[in-house]
């Protein structure tokens, strides 16, 4: 197989599938060698580790992750890269699916790990969602390699503004990001992008971080209240009143105010008393 980060070998094996980029899957493939190799360099594989990689398209980072480890799960949703997927062999298991409706729980069990690695060219139009879903199922990940937007990247790790950006900064540590320019594409996306490499900090406990997650989208339900205010919507007042009480908390406190650990501490206050709020459970943060 000829390298397809190599535009006119990337167009000759679309050829052969009868493929093209489409727009509604914000298809764009990567057609620089050394951004790839960057990439997984960045994602510091073992040979031990089990992978699963978001979108792999036409398999250009597949080529590169599947000779150094255990095992990937490629998660397709376009059925002819699916089905092109399968030509690397018994290593890679081919999941044509949507990410946003798999269960990295069920995969563990199946394949007795305990944690994936994951990796993935975010597509620009379901970021958000998709990092969703990875934050809620986060106890199974262990390291995490993201490319996307260059605004998003911005609003996530630097603004660090929002219910996603907080869980991002608690439940993963950077340890590494760069930029990719929209010429490594083809075709060609309006901007650039950032890939972000992520490592789990464990702060919160497995089993518990649906429910840090849940608790962290319901206080910035409402983002203009006071912090106070907000998780009364949810929980018991006089719960709120007794934690912030014993965390030395102002009732004046707002979201932007808590540094990381105060967040945690006050989950655990609260989930020690015992959370019961009557929001949904839902992989859904606004």
């Amino acid at each position: 197989m000829k390298d397809l980060s190599v535009p006119r070998h990337l167009h000759k094996f679309l050829a052969t599938l009868g493929a093209s980029p489409h727009k509604r899957l914000g298809q764009h493939f990567l057609v620089d060698g050394n951004i790839a190799r960057k990439i997984i360099a960045a994602a510091v594989l073992q040979e031990t580790d089990h992978v699963v990689e978001i979108g792999p398209g036409p398999g250009v980072l597949t080529e590169l992750i599947y000779p150094h480890v255990q095992h990937v799960i490629a998660v397709e949703k376009d059925p002819i890269f699916a089905e092109a997927i399968s030509r690397f062999g018994e290593k890679i298991s081919v999941v044509q699916a949507d990410i946003l409706q798999c269960s990295f729980d069920r995969w563990a069990q199946q394949e007795k790990v305990r944690s994936f690695v994951v990796i993935s060219n975010l597509p620009y139009y379901v970021t958000s969602p998709i990092l969703t879903s990875l934050l809620f199922q986060s106890g199974c990940i262990s390291r995490l390699v993201v490319m996307m937007q260059e605004e998003a990247a911005e609003r996530l790790f630097h603004k660090k503004k929002g219910p996603l950006a907080v869980l991002l900064d608690i439940l993963f540590r950077r340890t590494q990001s760069f930029t990719v320019s929209r010429h490594c594409f083809w075709p060609k996306p309006h901007v650039n992008s950032q890939v972000i490499a992520l490592e789990a900090t464990r702060l919160i406990s497995a089993e518990k971080i649906p429910a840090f997650c849940r608790f962290v989208r319901e206080a910035f339900r409402f983002p203009k209240k006071r912090l106070f205010r907000s998780l009364v919507c949810y929980y018991d007042e006089q719960k709120i009143c007794k934690t912030f009480s014993a965390l030395q908390f102002c009732d004046s406190v707002r979201h932007q105010d808590l540094e990381a650990q105060m967040w945690i501490q006050l989950f655990y206050a609260l989930y020690s008393d015992g959370l019961d709020s009557n929001c949904e459970s839902t992989h859904s943060v606004s």
